[in-house]
């Protein structure tokens, strides 16, 4: 009687370690605030060529608390800038001697007529010739 008592415990010991061993569920726990698998965080990030000269930006301005994106050309020239001006979008393209060609969004020109200088509207689409003088303007 006490051999079976003693086999009984012994084999109860030993199915409860492989039962627990072969249908283990973890444990089920809240997470905290940990960041998900595969965020990057960063304050800027650059495109680089094997010389380690820019081609491309992403950061965050300190100045304006916003963030901007700029795409230089192959002399290293800013060529594309995307940002924000007191808020609103704007996209910037420049030409090859980094004169400013296009301006979507807010900009300042100066008035042909008044020779003042203008604010334009976050909707507006300014052209420039190469000199920087302006030729086209909407609204």
């Amino acid at each position: 009687m006490v051999l079976l008592l003693a086999v009984s415990i012994i084999s109860g010991l030993i199915g409860g370690f492989i039962a627990n061993q072969v249908f283990n569920g973890k444990t089920a726990m809240a997470q905290g605030n940990e960041d998900p698998p595969g965020l990057i965080q960063a304050q800027e990030f650059r495109l680089v060529d094997s010389q380690g000269k820019i081609f491309a930006a992403l950061a965050f301005s300190q100045s304006s608390k916003e963030p901007y994106l700029i795409f230089n050309g192959k002399d290293g020239k800013q060529r594309v800038i995307l940002d924000f001006d007191e808020g609103n979008p704007r996209m910037i393209l420049k030409d090859n001697d980094s004169q400013t060609r296009l301006i979507m969004g807010t900009s300042e020109v100066t008035s042909r007529f008044k020779g003042t200088i203008e604010k334009r509207p976050p909707s507006s689409l300014v052209m420039f010739n190469q000199d920087g003088k302006l030729i086209f303007s909407a609204p």
